[in-house]
């Protein structure tokens, strides 16, 4: 996003996005829970595997992509 001189500017602050990011690998966790229990058989949500491999095997730093 470019701001209007130009510059290259973030439409949130650091503190917004890390608060947002935090939020959603709690929603992630959730949703693997939920998949686990009954979504997995929903042929909407059968192809999800990926992702909740993905979230199943990541640590809490490693979703929020710390460094």
């Amino acid at each position: 996003m470019r701001g209007r001189d130009g510059d290259a500017c973030s439409p949130c602050h650091r503190g917004e996005l890390y608060h947002a990011i935090t939020e959603m690998v709690e929603l992630l966790r959730e949703y693997v829970e939920d998949w686990q229990d009954h979504l997995v058989a929903a042929p909407n949500h059968a192809g999800n595997w990926g992702l909740v491999q993905l979230i199943v095997l990541s640590t809490d730093d490693q979703a929020l992509l710390a460094e």
